[in-house]
């Protein structure tokens, strides 16, 4: 088998169906060391599953992939490697931490370094969705223009030193999004609750408003919240000087808001 293979360092899963594989030194585990990375090119509808993932490896996605995948975290490791390498396609992402650990840690969280790349011209890498436990890094490397659709918990997605376009839509909780170079756009719905905050915004980028009905520069109105007291009573007055549907932008303490009436 696979344990036995010497000098490969990455193994590629291909097929018609998804496929699960274990990690680690159990019996039917694969526990080969030289190998360090798995390349996912599964063409179905189902969910790849690695059970006892680990940092050692990093988990690749091809072209023809087009199934979800589930890392099911081993003892003790946060953080795991993805690869995207080359306008492929992956559903649901999700990076659960194993069981015991969380009781042990209840707010414990995870970082996935997500690498987005691949020798396609055209087309762009996607992930429908992405799911950590709540307040967990995003780390988005390469020059793949890469579509997040979703963030189905509150993240903080750091897009620094990417280079591509990223389309990227927030969860429902407050998301902490660091754009790159690239041209990108971030769709938010959050609420005063859970403000998303968005650095490194620039002219090149997109912001928009899922719950607005923004789509011209007149639906978008200044607001002068230099005689505000508080940023609340600055959010709740620009939101009044905002139509229906509409939206408002002001200036408090250094930092730009926009706000959406709805």
């Amino acid at each position: 088998g696979l344990n036995a293979v010497k000098n490969v360092e990455t193994v590629e899963l291909t097929g018609a169906a998804a496929v699960t594989v274990a990690l680690g030194s159990a019996v039917g585990s694969l526990s080969n060391t030289a190998i360090t990375k798995l390349v996912f090119n599964t063409d179905d509808a189902g969910i790849d599953v690695v059970n006892s993932a680990d940092t050692a490896h990093t988990y690749a996605f091809g072209a023809a992939n087009t199934g979800a995948a589930t890392l099911n975290l081993a003892t003790g490791v946060t953080t795991v490697n993805v690869a995207l390498e080359g306008a492929g396609v992956v559903g649901a992402l999700t990076v659960t931490p194993l069981a015991s650990d969380l009781v042990a840690t209840p707010a414990l969280v995870s970082t996935v370094n997500i690498a987005s790349s691949g020798l396609a011209t055209a087309g762009a890498n996607a992930i429908a969705s992405v799911a950590a436990q709540a307040g967990s890094t995003i780390n988005v490397t390469g020059s793949k223009a890469l579509t997040i659709g979703a963030l189905t918990n509150k993240a903080t997605v750091d897009a620094s030193a990417f280079t591509g376009n990223l389309v990227i839509t927030g969860s429902a909780g407050a998301d902490k999004i660091i754009l790159g170079a690239g041209a990108d756009t971030v769709n938010t719905g959050s609420t005063y609750a859970t403000t998303d905050t968005i650095t490194n915004f620039t002219k090149a980028d997109t912001l928009v408003l899922t719950a607005s009905t923004v789509g011209a520069a007149a639906d978008l109105v200044k607001y002068d919240a230099s005689n505000s007291l508080s940023l609340e009573a600055a959010l709740v007055a620009a939101d009044a000087s905002a139509a229906l549907g509409k939206a408002a932008y002001f200036v408090f303490g250094g930092d730009t808001y926009v706000v959406a009436n709805i």
